[in-house]
């Protein structure tokens, strides 16, 4: 019996074929044959939706206190991720991604070591399923590594609790990561019938990222390589592993494209069925990054009412002044896809009284004025605007949410210390995960999937694969694919202005293209761990000035969760991570 099974065949996808449990069978029973060895298998994704990807918990984690994202209006909310304050074991985020990940786990090993008895005529067809567990443990196994450090490794099925457990080094999990993925990548099918499954592309990415990730630890050279040779072997076959890159940025995160998207390696799917979500539980992403939060705006922007892009709530995490200067918005079609600058009003008629000229620094000559339903009713710019102040709509440059000297997020007015800022919360919102299919009835059930690795990654990966190897000529074709496609005309693509060149290239510049790039998609704080670079990009006069309390002798791996180490007899030998009560 598979320790923790109760929940083994609950599936959060519908597209992952499903089994009912009930009629007294065993696992022993079940697994012994190819059918029902796929429902192992399906078992083994069902922490991706359930407690990883849509979640709030690992955006936080894996974009949250980073150069690009700060708290919302620069407050305190999930301060411990985004501003390493008060983070301890008892948090409960790092606990779902710790448990989320080892549950899984386990039964990947299982699905691995059961696999002879499985009764499957072929090796190939035994291979083929053998390579979905072991691409599922690499994966958990390398959110659990990069976020905890080196702890327990196991790589058997475990079917009776252990209490007494040891840490591995943080090369041992590579050992097993790196090799589990190059099998994936040999005998994964290139595609599968059910959306959302592991596909030999995807393997090749995510052995391409991992390797890159090893890099961190030493001998660069050989994981470097790895690392290019996967991203290259992608990029080059592509078709011959069904890759590819969308002609233009904006179809990459056209809702449109969401459910068949042809750049996904990765995917985490959710049904469009919400009566499945039997714990409330589909996509929430668009509640927590997606947008600026419009309180306060009175009745300019009903927060109670869908907007344009779908239906809305408070925000969680603000993009850094950094992010959004990290594009020039004249050449890079980049900015317009992940931002939304304006709004109209989609609550009612809405007259402009004394209270909110005041409130948003208005000239009197607005009070009267009116902005009827379809009217912008608010519009942010990195540029100064042009009669602010008259304009009939809340009106907000960059140097109104952050401070021109500083870069920090104005919390009260520069021109009034003892007064609140009323744009603070007032900017360009992200909309990588909005749908304009939400609405006040479904707002719950965003049925979106989460692209977890596209294919334009691949591209920087091998980029900075070969400048770590002192190739940054053979890195500039790869870095300029990606900006060719994201310039706004050809005549933008020219040296100088989106093409680069040798002498570009840098891990500096590859960190910024891929805030350009991949901002908000689950893979900043990967980054600055890689690159060693949280030192140089947080804290006064950094990237992030918000962020002041990162140590680096603490806040490269999280904080064991005490749940976990109180369940084990040898807490105090195995003991917590450093630095974390």
């Amino acid at each position: 019996m598979i320790f923790s099974l109760s929940a083994v065949f609950f599936l959060g996808a519908c597209s992952l074929k499903e089994y009912d449990p009930h009629g007294g069978v065993t696992a022993e029973d079940i697994f012994t044959t190819p059918e029902g060895y796929g429902q192992l298998i399906n078992a083994c994704y069902i922490n991706l939706s359930r407690m990883l990807y849509g979640r709030e918990n690992m955006i936080l984690m894996t974009e949250g206190g980073t150069d690009l994202w700060i708290t919302n209006g620069n407050g305190t909310g999930y301060r411990q991720f985004l501003k390493y304050l008060d983070l301890t074991s008892s948090i409960g985020g790092s606990k779902d991604i710790w448990n989320g990940c080892y549950d899984a786990i386990n039964l990947c090993n299982a699905a691995i070591e059961r696999a002879e008895r499985a009764g499957f005529k072929t090796e190939e067809e035994k291979n083929a399923k053998v390579a979905e567990a072991r691409f599922l443990r690499a994966f958990y196994y390398f959110h659990i590594v990069e976020q905890f450090g080196g702890v327990y490794l196991q790589t058997a099925e475990t079917d009776a609790p252990k209490f007494i457990l040891e840490r591995s080094p943080v090369e041992a999990f590579y050992d097993v990561i790196i090799p589990d993925l190059q099998f994936a990548a040999q005998w994964l099918p290139v595609e599968q019938d059910d959306v959302g499954r592991a596909v030999r592309r995807g393997a090749l990415g995510m052995l391409a990222k991992a390797a890159l990730q090893r890099t961190a630890y030493g001998d660069v050279e050989t994981y470097a390589t790895i690392a290019r040779d996967a991203a290259a072997e992608l990029i080059n076959n592509k078709a011959a592993y069904q890759a590819e890159l969308y002609p233009t940025f904006a179809e990459v995160f056209d809702p449109a494209n969401n459910k068949t998207n042809k750049e996904s390696l990765i995917r985490v799917t959710f049904s469009t069925n919400s009566a499945l979500f039997t714990n409330s539980n589909p996509n929430r992403l668009f509640t927590w990054i997606s947008h600026a939060s419009f309180k306060g705006v009175a009745g300019l922007i009903d927060p109670g009412k869908p907007t344009e892009v779908g239906y809305k709530s408070g925000a969680i995490m603000q993009p850094t002044k950094f992010l959004f200067t990290r594009f020039n918005e004249d050449m890079d079609a980049r900015y317009d896809v992940t931002f939304k600058q304006a709004y109209r009003n989609n609550g009612s008629l809405y007259t402009w009284n004394e209270a909110d000229q005041v409130k948003f620094l208005k000239d009197p000559s607005v009070i009267g004025r009116q902005v009827e339903v379809g009217d912008t009713s608010f519009a942010f710019s990195k540029k100064p605007i042009l009669g602010q102040a008259i304009l009939p709509y809340v009106a907000v440059t960059l140097n109104d949410v952050y401070d021109p000297d500083t870069d920090t997020v104005l919390v009260n007015l520069k021109s009034n210390p003892d007064r609140s800022s009323p744009f603070k919360t007032l900017f360009a919102s992200f909309v990588k995960y909005d749908n304009p299919a939400l609405t006040a009835a479904n707002n719950k059930y965003m049925m979106a999937d989460v692209i977890v690795m596209r294919f334009a990654e691949a591209y920087l990966i091998a980029a900075e694969a070969e400048i770590l190897l002192n190739r940054p000529g053979e890195a500039v074709g790869y870095v300029n694919t990606l900006r060719e496609r994201a310039s706004l005309s050809p005549s933008d693509f020219v040296e100088g202005r989106m093409k680069t060149t040798a002498a570009d290239m840098t891990i500096d510049f590859i960190l910024d293209e891929r805030a350009r790039e991949l901002c908000g998609e689950h893979t900043r704080w990967y980054d600055l761990k890689r690159t060693k670079t949280f030192e140089q990009r947080l804290g006064l006069g950094k990237a992030n000035p918000d962020i002041r309390s990162f140590d680096p002798a603490v806040n490269y791996v999280r904080p064991i969760p005490i749940t976990f180490l109180n369940s084990i007899d040898n807490r105090d030998e195995f003991g917590q991570n450093p630095g974390y009560l």
